[in-house]
């Protein structure tokens, strides 16, 4: 369970500025279904405020200081159901209003995004709860002896582990991670030699059956708005509707592409030409965890 407070200025058009502020409440629930976060302003619940979709989260957004359940009262509708920005007593008696309005609908969203996004750099410790040696209380760790570990099997063990050959992992050229309504892809830092091409396949994922088998053009194609793609150190090429291809000009190149469906689950497929190696990934819609 986590809880935030996030703080914001209401900024009314008379110049008067006052600092708000309201707060957020989660808890991880894994299985549960998409919704919406609950919204209490003053102890009304407003029921129907229109926000993206979170999953495998509860969450409560409770307001109860003074500016702010004004400013939230000024564009809610007469049943106290919702926040309207063209509601007679709100519209243009705030600077900034509706920007305000849907920052306070989509924090939630975003705080779940910022909470689940992939970390751009390894963490060596990651693991380390589950593959550990138990101490004792006033212990901070216990070295292992394997030469005091005489068992037969065990030394039969350790004797076909040394034989093994060791090869050195080999770190992919790119790191693909997810954003809103896209994905990013990008080379990494003193990842060693930078591949000629990289291969995506893109399709929105399906309960059932393969994604890409019933990708349909009707979906999206990434040639076309409101698909939009930004490459910086990378030539890319679309040769189908829902395939690209980057070639990459630069060893910290970027390309993302946005402007999918941000209530659908993305499905992507990606390939190093250069080695046929490869790598599945699901990008979900904002909010949600991979």
């Amino acid at each position: 369970r986590l809880a935030a407070r996030i703080p914001v200025v209401v900024q009314c058009r008379s110049g008067t500025n006052k600092e708000s502020r309201f707060d957020v409440f989660l808890e991880r629930a894994e299985g549960s279904l998409q919704k919406r976060p609950v919204f209490i302003r003053d102890g009304i619940i407003i029921s129907d405020v229109r926000t993206r979709l979170i999953r495998d989260v509860h969450a409560i957004v409770s307001i109860d200081d003074a500016p702010l359940t004004a400013f939230l009262g000024d564009a809610e509708n007469p049943a106290h159901t919702e926040w309207h920005e063209e509601s007679s007593h709100f519209k243009g008696k705030y600077l900034n209003g509706p920007a305000t309005l849907r920052f306070v609908r989509n924090t939630v969203a975003d705080l779940c995004q910022m909470l689940t996004e992939a970390a751009e750099e390894e963490d060596p410790e990651l693991l380390l709860d589950v593959f550990s040696v138990g101490t004792l209380h006033d212990q901070t760790g216990l070295p292992v002896d394997f030469a005091s570990m005489t068992t037969r099997g065990f030394s039969a063990g350790r004797d076909r582990l040394s034989k093994l050959p060791v090869r050195a992992r080999q770190e992919k050229a790119f790191r693909l991670t997810r954003r809103a309504g896209g994905f990013r892809i990008a080379g990494r830092r003193n990842a060693g030699d930078r591949q000629s091409r990289i291969e995506v396949l893109v399709a929105y994922d399906r309960r059932s059956g393969s994604p890409l088998r019933k990708y349909s053009v009707t979906d999206f194609r990434l040639d076309q708005r409101p698909v939009e793609i930004e490459a910086r150190g990378a030539a890319i090429t679309i040769p189908e509707p829902n395939r690209l291809i980057v070639m990459p000009t630069d060893d910290a190149f970027e390309v993302i592409v946005t402007g999918f469906d941000e209530n659908r689950d993305l499905f992507l497929q990606s390939r190093v030409c250069a080695d046929a190696i490869r790598i599945h990934a699901r990008v979900e819609a904002p909010g949600y965890d991979k």
